[in-house]
């Protein structure tokens, strides 16, 4: 659709004026890379994401540039760009600042936080989500205050907080109030991790992460995806009734969708080593070298 777009753009540009055409190809842009970010294409988010930034800096968009901000920053930690994730993100929240643009300082603060969280500062990632959370609860805003839920229970479960499971319920269940798809299948990946990880290898969190599985695949959550793999190789590995040879299949699955992907953001290389953890103390005889 946002190709279509474009082609018919270009076709009546001459019918436009300069700063009309831009703003016109900014939100071209700007759907791209958010239609990328569910499929969790990074590098192409980033590179749309930037293209949208260059238009907002030379319209002066401020607002739009704090935004653009934000969707470089969460790409950039998808391409494992830590470093500069957080200064974009850090970036943003400057700009929302100054510019009094709630809308981007809230999830400005979250993504700032879920970064932090990622390579291990727990204490600065609960204060940066808990205050994103704050605003996006003065405006009543549900996709952020789900998303930022979302993480402040991932933090919860790191600093071994009893919340964790309460937290991401809560949630699981505002993002299925408005239908948020990318949020349900985000909230239920953490959700079942913590399920498997309190209580391992029990059947019924095998129903949940097939059937949250069968409906990411069907969506094309590539990134999500990975992790629900990941987590069905770790729940059937801790199973002792599970047959080594259905384990051994994960595995390949898992390998051969791997290999498929782009660069993926996300926690699921704690999660992979989680699993390679349970494999060397439950199926000891299985060969992990291509894993690892």
């Amino acid at each position: 659709a946002y190709n279509k777009a474009s082609l018919l753009l270009d076709k009546i540009k001459t019918n436009l004026d300069e700063d009309d055409y831009l703003q016109r190809q900014r939100n071209i842009f700007a759907g791209m890379g958010c239609s990328q970010h569910n499929l969790d294409n990074n590098k192409t988010c980033l590179e749309h994401h930037c293209n949208s930034l260059l238009i907002d800096k030379k319209l002066d968009n401020k607002s739009d540039v704090a935004l653009d901000l934000v969707n470089i920053a969460d790409a950039r930690w998808g391409c494992y760009q830590y470093g500069d994730s957080l200064k974009s993100y850090q970036e943003a929240i400057d700009i929302s600042i100054k510019t009094c643009y709630q809308d981007a300082l809230n999830v400005a603060l979250i993504g700032h936080g879920i970064v932090l969280w990622s390579i291990g500062l727990f204490e600065e990632s609960e204060a940066s989500i808990n205050a994103g959370l704050e605003i996006s609860s003065q405006k009543s805003n549900s996709w952020d205050l789900a998303y930022g839920l979302i993480y402040k229970s991932n933090v919860q479960a790191s600093i071994k907080n009893s919340h964790a499971i309460r937290t991401n319920k809560e949630a699981l269940i505002l993002a299925q109030k408005f239908g948020a798809e990318y949020l349900i299948a985000l909230a239920n990946v953490y959700l079942f991790w913590k399920y498997e990880t309190r209580q391992p290898g029990l059947f019924i969190n095998s129903k949940r992460i097939q059937g949250a599985l069968t409906k990411c695949q069907d969506l094309k959550m590539r990134g999500i995806e990975i992790m629900f793999l990941t987590l069905k190789a770790l729940n059937n590995a801790a199973n002792p009734e599970i047959p080594t040879s259905v384990v051994m299949e994960d595995l390949v699955t898992l390998l051969d969708t791997f290999a498929t992907l782009r660069r993926i953001k996300g926690p699921w290389e704690r999660m992979g080593l989680q699993l390679i953890q349970t494999i060397q103390s439950r199926r000891q005889n299985l060969d992990l070298i291509d894993l690892e």
